[in-house]
């Protein structure tokens, strides 16, 4: 972000690190993700249901060469788009989900409304891709 004079800063609590977050299950089966930790922070999210598979990336980073980066293959699953939606207020359970060298993702969510279950999957790092 530019400040008034048109310096370059990073707003505070704020990261450079987009995450592209993926939830697939069954049609057939109830699961409402609730919240997201990462790097022991935990975060709302925001979902979005996706409409078609598969979900790919395309990296354009060589104009004559553009590589396809496939994020979600095709499926007949239900795709959920998991999106960060600010700090949670709370952040007690952050030791719970630590991880060393920040490489995993923890996915909290409730099936049949009442048990609470957690997805631990490690983060894949995509090529720094320029936004046009």
């Amino acid at each position: 972000m530019m400040d008034d004079t048109g310096n370059a800063y990073q707003p505070e609590n704020q990261s450079n690190t987009n995450y592209l977050i993926f939830l697939a299950h069954w049609p057939s089966k109830s699961i409402n993700p609730f919240q997201v930790w990462i790097d022991g922070k935990g975060y709302k999210i925001k979902i979005n249901k996706v409409d078609a598979t598969p979900i790919e990336l395309i990296d354009n980073s060589i104009p004559d060469q553009p590589k396809i980066i496939i994020l979600v293959p095709s499926t007949n699953k239900t795709v959920l788009s998991i999106s960060l939606n600010g700090l949670l207020e709370d952040q007690s359970k952050s030791i719970q989900f630590s991880e060393p060298g920040n490489q995993y993702i923890y996915v909290i969510y409730t099936k049949r409304s009442k048990i609470l279950h957690t997805i631990k999957t490690m983060i894949i790092p995509l090529p720094s891709i320029p936004m046009m």
